[in-house]
């Protein structure tokens, strides 16, 4: 274990203080490091609270014809993507290309649910819980009286 990655400096590196922080540190690490070969960017149509542009970067790490690729993905569950794009900004910051078996390559997928990371909620901005709601939309709705009685507290 490495102790310089435990000093305020460096975790402040990784940690960011809100969703466009962690966007910003990650498009630029995306970019500087020599072994991310790709960075893509998938803007949403919403913006964040501060009216800031919300988007998904995608970063690939490694060969590009690699037959393994392990998928680092953060903040499915918005809020959470304070930890989860840490901890990816380390795995860039730490790894090398050496570090990778032969024929395998990470695809880091950073905010998934950038709403819910800009906005500090667990769902979407339709509402939804991306690793929850897993409702067949082609068939009739469940009826569920409980959600209906409680949908305001819920979501005000």
């Amino acid at each position: 274990m490495n102790p310089v990655l435990f000093t305020p400096a460096y975790l402040a590196q990784c940690y960011s203080a809100n969703y466009a922080e962690a966007k910003l540190k990650f498009k630029q690490l995306s970019c500087e490091t020599p072994d991310i070969v790709r960075y893509d960017e998938f803007v949403y149509p919403q913006t964040g609270p501060e009216a800031e542009e919300l988007l998904t970067g995608v970063s690939w790490f490694g060969d590009t014809d690699a037959p393994c690729v392990l998928v680092l993905q953060s903040a499915t569950h918005g809020v959470e993507g304070f930890a989860g794009s840490a901890i990816q900004l380390d795995t860039m910051r730490t790894l090398t290309r050496k570090d990778l078996p032969d024929g395998v390559a990470i695809l880091y997928i950073h905010v998934l649910n950038p709403h819910g990371f800009a906005w500090l909620r667990r769902v979407n901005e339709d509402g939804i819980d991306l690793n929850r709601n897993f409702v067949d939309f082609e068939q009739p709705l469940p009826e569920n009286d409980g959600y209906a009685r409680l949908a305001d507290k819920i979501l005000p």
